[in-house]
């Protein structure tokens, strides 16, 4: 995703251990969307999902609930 890009809507995605449906989501939106994934402490290849896919995202130390995150 283009980090210079000046965007009009941003989305925050949180996301605990449910990569498969967070792809669909990720490769299915409009570019023109600024993309933060707050990943929650999840067990599964998210993290290298996003590493690999260079999409921005914040990884917390515990789970903290959809709600807190």
């Amino acid at each position: 995703m283009d980090k210079n890009k000046r965007y009009k809507i941003g989305l925050i995605i949180p996301t605990y251990n449910d990569l498969e449906e967070l792809k669909k989501f990720i490769f299915k939106i409009n570019k023109n969307f600024k993309v933060l994934v707050i990943n929650d402490c999840s067990k599964d290849l998210t993290s290298t999902f996003l590493k690999k896919n260079d999409i921005n995202y914040l990884e917390n130390n515990k789970n903290l609930g959809y709600e807190k995150s």
